[in-house]
């Protein structure tokens, strides 16, 4: 038996624009059973003749394989475990697979998309992604092979973050708010306002911009402010940009009678969500089978970053930048002709070796806290910080570009400099190459002037007959001599280093700075005292991941400053995991009753960023026997976010939660909040019906 397998994964499905009879493609992938064809499968989310069905055809590419093909085909939806929730079966006697590009065969009501959106929607689209599969097989007792193939295709989607306003239903009062685009320059997309009338709502939608959206989602949900208890809830759906509309919504009425009594006493708040397709995709063979994070855990993601990636949450970056930009603790002063710029000894440390040596000891850097950085203008050394603050690079004009590499060679900041070679080599032609030679020649980097090198050998009829090189040999014969002899330098020219973005990935991250200068105990002032140790740290980092500490050590600077801080309620596993997180954004070796202290000291001293990092391992860890806990620990913590994630969890789960001996813990520790899990469980069934 010959076997393949096509796992295909399409990431927000939901915000599919495609009208019927327009596909979604899959990567293609190469099928080595079969005499290494090509093959496609193409998704018709709103069917090639009817919108009610998904349509799903397996297509072959033009290949060097057999001219005629006949195979078994299964198509499948499948479940986030790899279980089979759907099959078509289409015989090899009904196909014919001819090897010109175009050969198809398929099924054009593969499955219901109420079904797959509506009814069952958890089950088959968890996180808004279906998992489809392909089987392919012949029978061929002589040469059995089996092999297997994932893909995945991500339909581009803006999310824009959720925007709260509250609502005074006493006074009537209008509200209105717009609707921005982050990644575009807070552009307004839309306006959005509110006007409460007695027991109905009036919301207004204005479109401002037209903007590229092919599909978009706007979600609104009313939260009594007092007793955090979801009113309303509606989403409504548009293909393209939501239009210039008004809608009325019944809004006392949906209240249950004891909420009715006192909405005259309490505000309400109302959140807004939008979301729209960009009408791009990306897609791409993965080597491994993939692991999906479940919706529940997305859905909490959600919640902190607009665009639902883990990795985009707050990280110990965005905390110290927000301290320079805020201008707290700064305690560096950084002149640059005319402007000073002020900013923090130990970013400025871990990240430049020369700049450590330079507060330290007895040089004059240190005893006047200044230095004195002439060789670039104030923009410069203003988006030089940026980088060791963030680690992000944008390009900016030539000349910056060139201040930014000199200021990286001179400070010893690695990843600049290869970010700028990076961008010089992008950019390079035949105006700005000598600039290039110049550069390389004066900081003697031996690999940008091999890179500017070949460039001139590739170019060197037009470079070689232009006024600016004949000027050149006169002017400095020796640097044209050296050129004109580097195509015959061998050695070099065949063992040329790896591409600079190679070198960029290898190199060392922010954190791993960070860390290591935590590490090194260099310049710390304070001291975390434990019942049982002392850990040395950095008043910049506490106070940049902490509102608490933020207030404590800014007070200091009106009184008498302090270098001993006490935290003897915490053990000292503890405060030394939280600090190793402070500097790294890592939770190293990190156990479950570990992570419940590391929660608590989150709460204590307003530690956000660690707080929802601890969630997520909750989440990521998340199982039936520790559900229940879970969930009393986020409601005793007043944490409806998490709280939220681990009902979502229990939902979905409910026969082997509500059956276990902890749930019934549950019952008899607060029989109010089982109630509501379990009501919210009887009308999630009531809505699927």
């Amino acid at each position: 038996m010959k076997t393949f397998h096509f796992f295909w994964s399409i990431e927000n499905i939901s915000y599919a624009w495609h009208q019927p009879g327009r596909p979604i493609v899959s990567p293609e992938f190469c099928c080595k059973p079969f005499g290494f064809t090509l093959w496609t499968l193409e998704l018709y989310p709103r069917g090639v003749d009817n919108s009610d069905f998904f349509s799903l055809n397996l297509c072959r590419s033009e290949d060097g394989g057999p001219d005629n093909l006949s195979l078994n085909i299964k198509f499948s939806c499948m479940s986030t475990d790899r279980s089979e929730l759907h099959s078509v079966f289409i015989p090899q006697t009904f196909t014919n697979f001819k090897n010109n590009g175009f050969s198809t065969y398929g099924e054009e009501c593969f499955i219901q998309r109420y079904e797959v959106l509506g009814r069952k929607r958890a089950l088959y689209v968890p996180r808004d992604t279906l998992e489809l599969r392909c089987q392919m097989w012949l029978a061929d007792l002589n040469a059995p092979e089996f092999d297997e193939c994932y893909g995945f295709t991500r339909l581009m989607v803006q999310r824009i973050p959720r925007r709260d306003v509250h609502i005074d239903f006493e006074n009537a009062l209008e509200k209105s708010f717009p609707i921005q685009s982050v990644r575009r320059n807070n552009k307004t997309l839309m306006v959005f306002s509110f006007i409460p009338h007695g027991e109905v709502m009036d919301v207004g939608i204005i479109p401002v911009t037209e903007e590229l959206m092919k599909y978009s989602t706007c979600k609104m949900s009313i939260v009594n402010e007092k007793t955090g208890r979801k009113i309303f809830d509606c989403t409504r759906h548009f293909f393209g940009c939501p239009k210039k509309t008004e809608w009325r919504f019944p809004f006392v009425d949906k209240m249950p009678p004891a909420e009715k009594e006192i909405s005259e006493k309490y505000h309400y708040e109302i959140s807004v969500e939008l979301a729209y397709s960009t009408g791009e995709d990306q897609k791409a063979i993965e080597q491994n089978r993939p692991i999906r994070a479940p919706e529940f855990f997305s859905n909490y993601v959600v919640r902190y970053t607009p665009y639902g990636q883990l990795q985009d949450l707050s990280n110990v970056s965005d905390d110290l930048w927000k301290m320079y930009t805020e201008q707290v603790l700064c305690d560096v002063e950084l002149k640059s002709r005319n402007k000073s710029l002020f900013a923090h000894q130990f970013v400025l440390c871990a990240r430049s070796t020369v700049f450590s040596i330079m507060l330290s000891g007895e040089m004059k850097e240190k005893m006047e806290r200044c230095i004195e950085i002439e060789d670039i203008t104030p923009e410069s050394l203003g988006e030089f910080l940026k980088f060791l603050y963030t680690n992000s690079f944008t390009f900016f004009t030539w000349k910056t570009l060139m201040e930014l590499y000199y200021a990286a060679d001179k400070y010893s900041i690695e990843r600049l400099k290869l970010l700028c070679c990076s961008h010089f080599l992008k950019n390079i032609n035949v105006k700005n190459v000598f600039e290039l030679l110049f550069l390389a020649d004066r900081h003697q980097d031996s690999e940008l002037r091999r890179r500017v090198d070949q460039f001139i050998w590739e170019n060197d009829e037009t470079i070689f007959t232009s006024s600016r090189w004949k000027h050149l040999t006169i002017e400095q014969p020796k640097l044209v001599i050296q050129t004109m002899l580097s195509k015959y330098n061998e050695k070099v020219n065949q063992n040329p280093p790896g591409t600079y973005e190679n070198r960029i990935s290898f190199g060392l991250d922010i954190h791993d700075e960070f860390k290591s200068f935590y590490e090194s105990q260099m310049f710390c002032d304070i001291v975390i005292k434990t019942a049982g140790t002392k850990f040395p740290a950095h008043k910049t980092v506490l106070c940049a991941s902490s509102s608490t500490f933020k207030e404590i050590f800014t007070k200091d600077l009106k009184d008498e400053p302090t270098d001993l801080f006490e935290m003897t309620d915490f053990d000292d596993n503890t405060v030394s995991q939280m600090l190793l997180f402070l500097y790294t954004d890592s939770l190293e070796d990190l156990q479950w009753h570990t992570a419940m202290k590391l929660y608590d000291l989150a709460n204590v001293y307003k530690i956000q960023r660690l707080k929802i990092h601890i969630s997520c391992f909750f989440l990521k860890n998340l199982r039936v026997p520790i559900a229940s806990n879970l969930l009393l620990f986020a409601h005793e913590r007043s944490d409806n976010a998490l709280r939220a994630a681990v009902e979502d969890y229990i939902l979905l789960y409910h026969e082997e939660v509500f059956g276990s001996d902890e749930w019934a813990k549950v019952v008899e520790t607060n029989s109010v909040l089982a109630l509501e899990i379990m009501q919210a469980k009887f009308r999630k069934n009531k809505t699927c019906l």
